[in-house]
């Protein structure tokens, strides 16, 4: 999806959220069986701690390119949804989300 977007001329960036990808010590089966089974446990604070972790690339994007945060879309698909909504709700920089989520 960011190769898309950055073709149709955006810049686009992304993160791992806490205990993902290279932040994660599990395997991605695992980690996701672990954060379905325990929503509210497990997966909460992920995204309680995903979301700070946003912030700081927004502010690392508009600190080291000429990127105006009004023009910032937040966005993801599950928990990336999840988390583009709650930066939404604590920073109002950017202020608009595309937030998808996938029924398997």
């Amino acid at each position: 999806m960011l190769e898309r977007l950055a073709g149709d001329g955006f810049f686009a960036v992304s993160h791992d959220p806490w205990q993902h990808g290279d932040r994660s010590t599990e395997s991605p089966t695992h980690l996701r069986d672990r954060l379905i089974k325990a929503f509210r446990g497990d997966m909460w604070p992920v995204i309680g701690q995903s979301t700070p972790d946003a912030m700081w690339v927004l502010d690392w994007i508009t600190a080291h390119h000429d990127v105006s945060t009004s023009s910032v879309v937040a966005g993801g698909f599950w928990m990336g949804g999840d988390i583009s909504i709650a930066l939404a709700g604590i920073d109002h920089r950017g202020g608009r989300v595309a937030a998808h989520w996938v029924d398997t």
